[in-house]
């Protein structure tokens, strides 16, 4: 006699391969919707490419093809509101490095940005700019300040000043170079370089202001002080001469109106000491700065 097939098993085989299929059905669908963001990534970065080549246009007609393509106070505001407005379990650092190698590819489409360097910071320049620029390995300091001027999209990054690193000093005597910029590993942490340029200063909503004096060193204490009192940071001093120092210093400011008036402010309750004062810098700052 055959033996008898359960009912109840086959009934158990049809709902686990239904179950089974229902998985397969609901991880097509699931891809699908994949496929279709990522179509849509896609038509938004073409469509974006063309706006850029319509910029580029705009600015050529108006500078004669010699257009500044690089914004470094620009490009932290966009990195800024992206950070403020993103949620969900997407990594933050992993979004800025995307958006970031996307404007350099931007950049790009523009013209040539020429991005010089010193070797300490050539892993943080590349993997800042991305694979699209055109990058200089330098060693003389001084002459690639002094060849700045004559391309406006010719950028230097060097480390930040110090005593030690005391390029800075070459700023008060060259009136076109200004510092525009800073570099991070991300928007989180301190910042790890400077960018220089021959384009003028361009502020954002958060600045510090770089500020560079040359005053008597018989002064020199009284000057530290009234820094120190209205929320001066020095950043790095040297001797000119034995009679003579020169300061780096900078403070945070909202605007350039704001900037101008500090300016001001220290020209007439320093008038004894001063030499030359002027701005060379203004670089964006992140929320960690701003405390």
């Amino acid at each position: 006699m055959p033996p008898i097939k359960s009912k109840s098993k086959d009934k158990n085989k049809k709902i686990v391969k239904k179950n089974e299929l229902n998985k397969v059905d609901n991880l097509n669908f699931i891809r699908n919707k994949i496929d279709v963001i990522d179509q849509k990534i896609h038509k938004l970065i073409m469509q974006r490419s063309i706006y850029v080549k319509n910029i580029a246009f705009e600015k050529s007609k108006n500078t004669k093809g010699n257009s500044i393509i690089y914004r470094p106070a620009r490009e932290h505001e966009v990195l800024m509101a992206l950070l403020n407005r993103h949620s969900g379990e997407f990594p933050k650092e992993v979004l800025l490095k995307l958006w970031r190698t996307m404007i350099g590819a931007y950049i790009s489409m523009q013209g040539k940005l020429k991005v010089s360097y010193v070797s300490k910071l050539e892993v943080l320049v590349k993997d800042y700019f991305g694979i699209t620029m055109d990058y200089n390995k330098i060693t003389n300091i001084k002459k690639s300040i002094s060849i700045l001027p004559n391309d406006v999209n010719h950028i230097l990054v060097l480390p930040l000043p110090s005593n030690k690193n005391n390029w800075w000093q070459n700023l008060l005597s060259i009136n076109s170079v200004n510092i525009i910029g800073n570099l991070y590993d991300n928007l989180y942490e301190d910042t790890k370089g400077y960018i220089l340029s021959s384009q003028a200063l361009e502020f954002s909503k958060h600045n510090k202001v770089i500020y560079i004096t040359l005053i008597k060193n018989v002064y020199e204490r009284s000057f530290d002080k009234y820094l120190s009192i209205n929320n001066y940071l020095i950043l790095a001093k040297a001797s000119k001469t034995n009679k003579e120092v020169i300061i780096l210093f900078a403070k945070n400011s909202v605007s350039q109106k704001d900037a101008l008036k500090n300016l001001n402010d220290i020209k007439k309750n320093s008038v004894k000491s001063l030499i030359e004062l002027k701005i060379i810098g203004a670089v964006s700052t992140n929320n960690k700065e701003r405390n």
